[in-house]
């Protein structure tokens, strides 16, 4: 053996320069540790300390992930004091397959002192360290635009906002509303759904029941075997035509024609905003919206289908929850602006000729960029089909019920 004179004949000074390295490497990894989880705690608690426009620092204007050229979906929310919306955005990224390719775009329009921030989640809240995990992971896909509940003016104008100052051109748009649950694997199933119809078709249903009080941790349990779709309409005390929809069986699962888009879900392809931009001039407009959106999409071309399967559930019974229509008490034009509104959706739907509106130079801005073109002979075309296949009358307040018979084809 070659070694050094000595090398072998001191083994307490070799021994203890070992413990010292593996006791320095040791500490090193609990510090790396430590820190590690001090700043999941952190990140989670700063999640929550944060004030409204700090947060709006973490929105993006574009793409944040590199989704790899696979379709994205933009989920459209406007959330008027609701509670619930944080539940929402929770259960649409921890239910998603993939939700790298899901982008959210939420108006929310709150009290600043009794309000619930959609954001809010943390691992001081409620919610399990893993939610509060999610939200934080994904928060760069999520765009907010934040504005005083005395702001609002009714989920029509919220609805304008979210696509018109955060919607980026995803390849796909949902539209739901603040207080929805998802399926497992939700994107997929849509997506999957919508490959197998015509290239303008967009899906839309009322959601089936869900309410949070009764099943907060789970689905209802019958979801695989009913769905609801719109097969027939009814005319309000405005003579606006209302959707409203049947529950059929889930025996087998494909989709079937229908005759509007309902607000609380509709899945369509994100183009459908190079053709038509959301109306900003329908202040407080609640029922007529639906009407308004299905008929200007069928102007270009667009047909509906209800899903294939359940995507979604919707928390419909929210008596003691606020309304954006309480503002009704608060300010002496709301009356008159949700009148224009309606005025204006019954002149573009063909309903009212110019002379029958009311202060025209107001209620008419802009129409010919938010209207329909009744004067184009293929528009009239599509209109005149669309009217003849669901039987719709509008001016002498028609229309067919096919919620027994079957809903016909385009």
């Amino acid at each position: 053996m070659n070694n050094k004179p000595g090398t072998r004949n001191q083994p307490g000074k070799t021994s203890t320069a070992r413990i010292i390295i593996y006791l320095v490497a040791l500490l090193c990894s609990i510090s790396f540790i430590v820190t590690a989880m001090g700043a999941i705690n952190k990140n989670s608690s700063y999640l929550k300390s944060l004030k409204p426009y700090e947060m709006e620092q973490l929105d993006v204007s574009e793409r944040a992930i590199n989704t790899r050229g696979l379709p994205t979906i933009f989920v459209s929310i406007a959330a008027y004091r609701d509670p619930q919306c944080m539940y929402t955005l929770l259960w649409a990224l921890k239910q998603a397959k993939y939700p790298e390719r899901v982008f959210f775009g939420i108006v929310q329009q709150n009290h600043p002192d009794m309000d619930v921030d959609c954001l809010s989640v943390s691992l001081e809240g409620g919610q399990s360290a893993k939610e509060a995990e999610l939200l934080i992971k994904y928060r760069k896909q999520i765009r907010m635009l934040r504005v005083s509940y005395l702001d609002a003016r009714g989920p029509a104008w919220a609805r304008y906002k979210v696509i018109h100052e955060l919607f980026k051109k995803e390849d796909y748009v949902l539209q739901v509303d603040s207080h929805t649950r998802f399926v497992p694997n939700w994107d997929e199933a849509i997506l999957n759904n919508i490959k197998q119809l015509p290239e303008k078709s967009a899906i839309s249903h009322y959601p089936s029941v869900f309410d949070p009080r009764e099943n907060s941790n789970g689905l209802p349990n019958d979801y695989e075997k009913v769905i609801a779709r719109m097969c027939k309409g009814f005319y309000n005390g405005d003579g606006i035509l209302q959707p409203v929809a049947g529950l059929m069986g889930l025996d087998k699962k494909e989709s079937k024609s229908c005759p509007f888009l309902g607000a609380g879900f509709t899945f369509y392809p994100g183009i459908v905003h190079d053709e038509i931009q959301m109306d900003p001039f329908l202040p407080y407009l609640f029922h007529g919206e639906e009407l308004l959106f299905s008929m200007r999409l069928v102007s270009k071309g667009y047909k509906f289908y209800s899903p294939a399967e359940n995507i979604v559930f919707h928390f419909y019974y929210r008596k003691d929850f606020p309304k954006y229509w309480d503002l009704s008490s608060i300010y002496p034009d709301y009356s008159q602006l949700q009148r224009y509104s309606l005025q204006r959706t019954k002149y573009i739907i063909g309903m009212l000729d110019h002379n029958q509106v009311e202060n025209a130079t107001w209620t008419l801005q802009e129409i010919d960029k938010y209207g329909i073109d009744w004067k184009d002979e293929e528009v009239k075309k599509r209109m005149d089909r669309y009217f003849e296949v669901f039987e719709i009358d509008l001016k002498n307040q028609k229309m067919g019920d096919f919620c027994g018979k079957g809903l016909p084809d385009w």
